[in-house]
């Protein structure tokens, strides 16, 4: 069993693609004024132009809808149509318009597609058309019957939307036009709306706060490639016998899925759907993270997460709250038991080590570095603890309060064992002022000895530079209390004499960080967390299979740990995480074209408490 990981390796994109990620940060990838920085994984936000900063403020937009090709698992590719931002490559699914509660927002829209599109909002209530919420409603178009459940627009045309963001929460956006068509070739995307309480709640309620740095989106699709190809072809398709071969999430099927953000691999794919979390710890990992889970197929999705249940918090972008308040959110099995066609979902996730298994005791450290015993029970001592001192050697009050300061296993090491002599004001104190372990040394010896009254005033009377010189010295030798406090206590001109070297080891006052015993060891015999091994008997090597030679397993079952795995397998684990699969239980989508295994699912990676070193 090898010990904590404590090796870097750069994250790990596809690994049936098997190829290895460059870099954690990509830029460049992204258009739009939210494309400075695209961080690996979570949610990106295209947030807009701000033209007036209000109040209310107005946020503008400008899409297209354009066509392009992605990549599946398989090795196929797919002809798409999608939104892109105006100016930038094509993507898909459509970018994430990111606005504030009581933002007025504008959406550009010009055509690049051979037929008419237009772009609905559900959810969102008074949606106009033009720039201003002047401007009259957005209605259904008809030609004599019904073309479009919204205002369209032409090839090669432009039409404008705007309305005003009222209720925060997760919504969709997509075609309004032959939605049963242009939603499947991939008219779809994701609108956030973030409430006036902060961007840290996904509602306007304490209870949906989050960590703000784990935010993640999935967006659920299905393809099915003979409509995909009948629409390149300009070809006429019969809707009815619709059959699909692709499912996947933020326009990806799994393993693409765990690629980064903006992996330059997949260039009209920029979503990644890996999700991360540390440990729940109620002082440093308090926060859940969010999941925004949004349906934008024709199919319902009975979509699961696995390590533990989420916590469904909102619906269709409202909160679930009952009439009198009361909250309705609940922890489930599948996010709302199935991911209804055109619904979104939100959930809070944490996970929590509940067994807490460990091969090994803790490592230890601090106080426990200077005790010269095997506190976590490992088998070795001061494991873990740094082989010279932070602060070696110590100095100036260092010196004085037996204590190992610089974690070396070493009480006052470094001071010095004599100075020249103490003068002045430190030949009356009764202390060791220069650590010599002698007290008043180098003061003057003048005057007659003191006595009677005067031996019980700690003061030089006889100006001979000692105190009480000549009073009897009782109690000698020092006991108890006098054995810590660095003094003179029986006038004998020595500090501590006749104190035993270990009069309470081990010591059970262990948060104290003090040598108690004098034994010249802090907090010796203090326990610390032991060993706590997987109360069953674990695969060998042998019983282990690697499809394709490749794996994010570790090589160990416990958490922040590795070890070795087959010759010939390789491991994109960085330092011992674990990996749960998060997919549809509908088995059919969990493959790509009768190839598995792919399709609907993705990841969620749990890192040790404070991630890779």
């Amino acid at each position: 069993m090898k010990g904590n990981a404590r090796k870097w390796r750069w994250w790990a994109p596809s690994l049936l693609a098997g190829v290895a990620l460059g870099l954690l940060l990509m830029t460049g990838i992204f258009s739009g004024p939210a494309a400075a920085v695209v961080p690996p994984y979570g949610m990106v936000c295209t947030e807009g132009t701000v033209i007036d900063e209000g109040p209310p403020r107005v946020v503008e937009f400008s899409l297209r809808a354009t066509d392009g090709y992605i990549s599946m698992t398989d090795g196929n590719s797919v002809y798409m149509w999608s939104y892109a931002v105006d100016g930038g490559p094509f993507q898909f699914p459509g970018p994430n318009l990111c606005v504030k509660e009581d933002d007025t927002v504008v959406v550009h829209l010009a055509n690049d597609l051979p037929e008419p599109v237009s772009i609905m909002f559900p959810g969102q209530t008074a949606v106009h058309a033009g720039d201003d919420l002047s401007d009259p409603l957005a209605q259904p178009q008809f030609d004599p019957d019904l073309t479009s459940l919204t205002n369209s627009v032409p090839s090669g045309g432009d039409v404008t939307y705007s309305f005003k963001a009222e209720e925060p929460g997760t919504y969709l956006y997509h075609s309004g036009t032959s939605p049963h068509k242009q939603m499947q070739m991939g008219l779809v995307g994701a609108l956030i709306i973030r409430p006036l309480m902060g961007d840290e709640f996904a509602y306007n309620d304490a209870s949906t706060e989050f960590n703000p740095g784990l935010e993640f989106m999935l967006l659920l699709h299905e393809i099915d490639p003979d409509l995909h190809q009948a629409v390149e072809l300009n070809k006429p398709y019969d809707i009815t016998k619709l059959h699909f071969r692709y499912w996947t999430i933020n326009g990806r099927s799994m393993l693409d899925t765990i690629s980064p953000n903006g992996a330059p691999w997949f260039p009209s794919q920029p979503y990644a759907a890996l999700m991360v979390v540390q440990p729940y710890d109620p002082e440093s990992n308090p926060l859940p993270v969010l999941v925004r889970l949004l349906n934008a197929g024709l199919h319902n999705h009975p979509f699961h997460p696995h390590g533990s249940h989420e916590l469904g918090i909102a619906q269709d972008g409202r909160l679930l709250k009952g009439p009198g308040g009361e909250d309705l959110a609940v922890e489930r099995f599948t996010f709302s038991r199935t991911a209804g066609s055109g619904q979104t979902f939100d959930g809070l996730f944490r996970w929590a080590d509940v067994e807490g298994w460990r091969p090994e005791g803790e490592p230890e450290s601090g106080t426990q570095c200077s005790n010269s015993l095997d506190d976590d029970d490992d088998g070795k001592v001061n494991d873990g603890c740094p082989t010279s001192g932070i602060l070696s050697p110590e100095t100036g009050k260092q010196c004085k309060n037996a204590t190992d300061d610089d974690f070396d296993g070493l009480v006052n090491d470094g001071c010095p064992a004599d100075t020249k002599g103490e003068t002045g004001a430190q030949c009356s104190d009764s202390l060791d002022d220069d650590n010599d372990g002698k007290v008043n040394d180098g003061c003057k010896q003048v005057g007659a000895a003191e006595s009677g009254t005067q031996c019980d005033n700690a003061a030089d009377d006889d100006g001979d530079s000692k105190v009480n010189d000549g009073c009897p010295k009782a109690p000698n030798p020092e006991t108890g209390p006098q054995c810590s406090n660095d003094t003179d206590d029986d006038s004998d001109g020595k500090v501590n004499d006749g104190c035993p070297a270990g009069a309470i080891a081990p010591e059970t006052d262990c948060d104290d960080d003090l040598d108690n015993d004098l034994d010249g060891k802090v907090n010796d015999g203090c326990p610390t967390a032991g060993a706590d091994p997987i109360p069953v008997q674990l695969p060998g090597l042998q019983n282990l299979i690697f499809k394709d030679d490749v794996t994010v397993y570790g090589g160990s079952p416990y958490l922040g740990y590795q070890d070795e795995l087959p010759v010939g397998v390789t491991s994109y684990n960085q330092c011992g995480e674990q990996y749960f699969p998060w997919h549809t239980h509908a088995v059919n989508e969990f493959q790509s074209f009768n190839e598995g295994f792919g399709g609907m699912g993705t990841l969620i990676a749990v890192f040790p408490p404070g991630g890779c070193p």
